[in-house]
């Protein structure tokens, strides 16, 4: 979905004059360049909110424009019942290492604990692809993870799907630009904007069954030092 918008955003719309070898690039050079680079690009979706990196400028949502929150995705036909986060205690949940997703699982924990019930089986893993593999093998209930992949990956092949009505936390989600380059946080928030007038921004976000996501507009906000 990201990949989506960040094409979209660059569609048509180079925002300053780029070269390479005494070549200048087009819109087009600078979709392929980021295609080629989009597993570095995809390490710049972020959560925005405490965890924002001093010295860095936040578009707020500049790169996919959408809010973000983690929910229960797990095996078709949801085999063990799980409606919330209550139903984990004495299971097994997989998510990323360091993920934001893991306090809210050490929370749900400590309430099993509290009520007297079995402490969530937590299993943290380096990618989600692996932690899916968990949840294909049955050696985990739930994976907790992002919306926006959550909804992907219950898409693809048919193996998982997502609890309804389960959103946890709630945030903007976006990209970081360096401090001080207000120039390339603004191009992308008029692209944004140009993007959700025109109807191209809904598109992606139908595209991907996650329309609930949708923000009113791409804001800019700055980290504090």
């Amino acid at each position: 979905m990201a990949a989506d918008l960040f094409t979209a955003i660059l569609s048509d719309r180079t925002r300053s004059v780029n070269f390479f070898n005494g070549r200048l690039l087009s819109a087009e050079d600078l979709i392929s360049e980021q295609k080629t680079n989009r597993l570095a690009h995809s390490l710049l979706g972020q959560a925005i909110g405490s965890g924002v990196v001093h010295g860095m400028e936040v578009g707020e949502s500049a790169l996919s424009s959408t809010q973000t929150n983690p929910v229960l995705m797990v095996r078709k036909g949801n085999p063990e019942g799980i409606k919330t986060l209550a139903d984990l205690c004495g299971k097994g949940v997989g998510l990323q290492s360091g993920a934001v997703q893991v306090p809210i699982a050490e929370k749900a924990s400590a309430d099993c604990v509290a009520a007297g019930k079995p402490p969530v089986d937590i299993k943290q893993m380096g990618k989600d692809s692996e932690v899916q593999l968990l949840l294909r093998n049955n050696r985990i209930a739930v994976d907790l993870l992002d919306s926006p992949v959550a909804a992907y990956s219950a898409a693809q092949g048919g193996e998982f799907e997502v609890v309804p009505g389960e959103r946890y936390e709630v945030r903007p989600h976006g990209v970081m630009v360096l401090k001080g380059n207000t120039q390339l946080a603004k191009a992308i928030k008029q692209a944004l904007d140009e993007l959700m007038a025109d109807g191209t921004y809904k598109k992606v976000l139908d595209k991907y069954q996650v329309p609930d996501l949708a923000i009113d507009e791409a804001q800019i906000s700055q980290a504090k030092s």
